[in-house]
């Protein structure tokens, strides 16, 4: 019986994707380094700053990789202060019914800013759990994030549903015993092939909550 719903965040609760991807982009441009959106889907998407950098230059060292993800960081923070993301459609109403249901629900992001970014746009409260980037020491595909986004929850993994949009994300959810609705957001048809189950984005929330029902019945 599945009782509880994990979510990752960007392209998932929040329409960030676009400003993470010019953010990387500026970010490597300035160390002479060009990212296409396939790489970035490959190597970055669903990651922490510093293991999207590792992947995508290995060989820089320990202090050069800080450096590079410091400099992402006041990228995205500028890009979020002059267009903040907005919620994903059907995401509010997504929440409020699975709530209505007594499913519990937590948020799962590689991101050190999704507790800032969850309370700004006022979904926070929806989330007996926030587990970030803050949290952990193992990124995606590790399962790591979403075991302890389980233990907070008080739940058995086995008892929970994912809901990501990249395939780092859904491999971890994978390892850790856990279904996988997985969205198209990203636009990675990996996510597609591999997710126990997929769907376009969570505008499609009716289907997406009936499918959540029918597994927890």
């Amino acid at each position: 019986m599945k009782k509880s719903v994990i979510f990752d965040m960007d392209g998932v609760l929040l329409d960030s994707v676009p400003l993470h991807y010019a953010a990387w982009q500026k970010t490597f441009a300035d160390e002479g380094v060009v990212l296409d959106f396939d790489t970035y889907l490959e190597k970055v998407n669903g990651q922490p700053r510093s293991a999207g950098v590792s992947q995508v230059m290995p060989h820089l060292s320990p202090a050069e990789v800080m450096r590079v993800a410091e400099n992402k960081q006041r990228y995205i923070r500028l890009l979020f202060s002059q267009t903040p993301p907005s919620v994903m459609p059907g995401v509010r109403e997504l929440l409020t019914l699975l709530s209505s249901q007594g499913i519990t629900l937590a948020c799962a992001s590689s991101s050190k800013n999704a507790p800032t970014m969850l309370t700004l746009t006022q979904i926070d409260g929806y989330f007996s759990a926030i587990i970030s980037g803050h949290n952990v020491t193992r990124p995606k595909p590790d399962p790591q994030i979403f075991l302890l986004a389980a233990n907070a929850l008080d739940v058995d993994p086995a008892d929970c549903v994912v809901i990501e949009d990249s395939i780092a994300g859904v491999r971890a959810a994978h390892k850790a015993g856990m279904y996988v609705i997985g969205l198209n957001t990203s636009k990675d048809a990996q996510v597609r092939q591999e997710a126990s189950h997929h769907a376009e984005d969570l505008a499609h929330y009716e289907d997406i909550y009936t499918h959540i029902l029918a597994l927890s019945s």
